[in-house]
């Protein structure tokens, strides 16, 4: 995600993976509100629960899209 050249605040993010931890530190640095991700191959590791916690804790919002 390169947000130098423009405002992404308020925006939604659409993944095809679930963002890890280190991404979600810049999602929610950038202020993006909603995620929308395609797979969640690697919802067990503790990157991804750790990223889907610190979203939680700043209040974004994801969703997995079916069928795209």
């Amino acid at each position: 995600m390169n947000k130098n050249s423009f405002d992404v605040s308020g925006c939604t993010l659409y993944v095809a993976l679930f963002p890890c931890n280190e991404c979600a530190k810049v999602i929610i640095q950038a202020g993006i509100k909603t995620i929308i991700y395609a797979s969640d191959t690697n919802k067990d590791r503790v990157s991804i629960l750790a990223s889907k916690k610190m979203l939680d804790l700043a209040g974004i919002e994801y969703r997995y899209i079916q069928n795209y």
